[in-house]
């Protein structure tokens, strides 16, 4: 029994914006435009910057992640695709949060295997 709507629709909205973000740029991503509008003002400067290839790393991880979770809901594996959703959330706050970089660190990885 549900408890209210289904709130699948908001993967590939966010899917959506995130792949728009990655294929064009921040610069047409409204979820960097609402941060440089509302958060990046109340944010002291001189902290420590992201290089734009991890940055961009980042977003390619999101947009492959919430890729998949999408199809995951639409042959059925609910529970999978969730998982997979808030796989992509921990990465995002840990990023937000620490700075760490989880597909920097992957991509890292991977050159020197």
């Amino acid at each position: 029994m549900a408890l209210g709507p289904d709130p699948s629709w908001i993967v590939p909205v966010v899917a959506v914006i995130v792949a728009v973000g990655a294929g064009f740029g921040p610069s047409l991503n409204p979820l960097h435009a609402a941060y440089r509008a509302l958060v990046e003002p109340r944010v002291p400067s001189g902290g420590p910057t992201v290089p734009s290839t991890a940055a961009r790393a980042l977003v390619l991880l999101a947009t492959a992640l919430l890729a998949v979770a999408l199809l995951g809901f639409l042959v059925g594996v609910d529970a999978l695709a969730w998982i997979l959703v808030l796989v992509e959330a921990a990465i995002a706050a840990v990023a937000a949060t620490t700075g760490y970089n989880t597909a920097a660190a992957l991509a890292e990885r991977l050159r020197r295997d």
